[in-house]
């Protein structure tokens, strides 16, 4: 990927007193998208982005290919992306320097992510669930520039990132990578065809390898109240609550995992992840 200019500057950022969430929604699709967000009826064309604002509480959402179904917005949650289509997006990072002898100075984690069965590999997340948490600073409306203006880190620049449709992160890679035509050439039509399903929250968590399980209850009511938590009050109370119990949790099973095996403990890890997944998203869908 390419390696551009980043330029030093100071701002001072205000904070809003809206206990409101903003969200983009998103059509990357040839068609018309028709929406329904708690009683009000969007229209977005093709290739268009709508941002509201969503308080925090219990909300309902309706379309042709959802159906119907409940969320929860959680106070003080960075908001994202809207995706009703349950399209592919991809996060990806690019490298800012303020000359380009500071390169040396950034490493680069790499991952493989594929799409309609082509691999692609960089540093890059693929999304596509309904509600996508911010991690970017470019959204899908604006490329990456030649020059930033941001925080220089003593590294003599900083890592931004931005999300793409689909269709356009692949113009941006086969153009930065010099590969024209990879992914039509190896596009698979059956795995393009592959049905997409609403992930929702799941109700219930699996147990655990009982060495674990007895200390799950704290984490587990937590977890379960935060599915329910509609009132800001509640939704403030439960980080607190939440971080009590995953301290006592984590004190708690420091030397179990040594006695246990591989798949029990990836199963506590999965746990965790997942319960810190939900106490950190802006929105969830309800089971």
């Amino acid at each position: 990927m390419k390696k551009l200019l980043l330029c030093l500057f100071t701002s001072l950022l205000l904070a809003g007193c809206s206990d409101a969430v903003t969200y983009t929604i998103d059509n990357p699709t040839s068609t018309n998208l028709e929406l329904d967000i708690d009683g009000t009826a969007y229209l977005i064309p093709s290739g268009v982005s709508y941002e509201i604002s969503l308080e925090p509480g219990l909300h309902s959402m309706r379309s042709e290919q959802l159906g119907e179904l409940q969320f929860i917005v959680y106070k003080g949650g960075v908001g994202g992306l809207i995706n009703p289509t349950l399209s592919d997006y991809v996060i990806a990072r690019e490298t800012y320097v303020t000359d380009e002898s500071k390169l040396k100075n950034f490493g680069s984690i790499h991952s493989t992510i594929v799409l309609d069965g082509v691999p692609f590999t960089g540093s890059l997340e693929l999304r596509n669930q309904l509600f996508i948490d911010k991690t970017w600073r470019f959204p899908v409306q604006e490329p990456f520039p030649e020059e930033v203006t941001g925080h220089v880190t003593e590294h003599g620049g900083n890592i931004f990132s931005k999300i793409f449709r689909r269709d356009e992160f692949v113009e941006y890679f086969e153009q930065s990578n010099e590969m024209p035509g990879y992914f039509a050439a190896q596009r698979d039509e059956e795995a393009a065809r592959a049905p997409r399903h609403l992930v929702r929250a799941p109700k219930e968590l699996p147990r655990l390898e009982e060495a674990y399980e007895q200390h799950t209850g704290p984490l587990r009511e937590v977890y379960a109240q935060r599915l329910k938590a509609t009132e800001v009050s509640e939704q403030e109370r439960l980080q607190k609550a939440y971080f009590d119990a995953q301290m006592a949790y984590t004190k708690a099973t420091a030397t179990v995992g040594s006695k246990l095996s591989t798949e029990a403990n990836i199963a506590a890890n999965n746990f965790v992840s997942t319960i810190a997944a939900a106490m950190g998203s802006s929105a969830l869908v309800l089971p």
